[in-house]
């Protein structure tokens, strides 16, 4: 039951990926694009590592998901 009635989900994230993907782009277009030309050599790799721990993190939850998803049928038996 939904008590507000402006609330609307938005279930268009399927997986944590989708999730991730979508968070990045706003981080980059609201923060990052913005101030590209005050960046320098150290803060693009930081942004580069930040953005592959991101990645690897959602791909692991995504796998954990899967996994968990599975599991509910096996124990069904």
């Amino acid at each position: 039951m939904n008590i507000n009635q402006d609330y609307s989900s938005d279930d268009s994230f399927e997986t944590a990926i989708d999730a991730m993907e979508h968070s990045m782009g706003y981080l980059y277009e609201k923060f990052i694009n913005p101030k590209k030309a005050e960046l320098d050599e150290d803060d693009n790799m930081l942004l580069a590592i930040m953005g592959i721990t991101l990645k690897e993190i959602a791909r692991r939850a995504d796998a954990y998901d899967q996994m968990q998803n599975n599991s509910d049928q096996f124990s069904r038996n």
